[in-house]
């Protein structure tokens, strides 16, 4: 039952990377398209933010894009609106893999610790949350750090057993 609210959520998921216009914040242009697209030279170093010269920003983020951008481009023509779509669902994809790493290191765990009918609970939470798929198809940096932030405690947690963590 559980792999049906993850399904679920993988379509919604879908839907949030077509259907997404526009931007969250302006950090999703400003400190993070606009570095990728300088890398691809669309823009020149003028339009950077102080951040970009002052090496204050992170580079993986924007490096994160470069990657499929540059795939991309070497096979067709610039096309920002299918670039954008090319962001989001690098995006999503991480996103969603966040969400697989966190059903998967949990879920025999809380099958164990408190029964099936808590785990579809928890599960149907994590993958129907309303606002996952419109956060996971954005740009921003507060996305990317709530995956990787999955990520590392999928790490430090998975030697671990469920007595010892409590």
């Amino acid at each position: 039952k559980s792999k049906k609210y993850i399904t679920i959520g993988l379509v919604f998921h879908l839907l949030a990377i077509i259907f997404s216009i526009g931007y969250y914040t302006h950090d999703e242009q400003r400190e993070v398209l606009q570095v990728v697209g300088y890398k691809l030279g669309v823009y020149d170093s003028s339009y950077l933010s102080f951040q970009f010269h002052s090496m204050l920003r992170a580079w993986l983020h924007p490096l994160i894009y470069i990657w499929p951008s540059k795939i991309y481009l070497f096979f067709f023509k610039f096309n920002p609106f299918t670039l954008a779509f090319i962001y989001r669902l690098t995006s999503s994809l991480i996103g969603i893999s966040s969400l697989w790493v966190l059903y998967k290191s949990f879920s025999k765990k809380l099958e164990v610790a408190y029964g099936e009918k808590f785990q579809n609970t928890f599960f149907f939470f994590a993958g129907m949350l309303w606002f996952l798929p419109f956060l996971h198809a954005r740009t921003a940096n507060e996305n990317l750090c709530s995956s990787f932030f999955i990520f590392g405690f999928f790490y430090l947690t998975k030697e671990s057993t469920w007595k010892n963590a409590i």
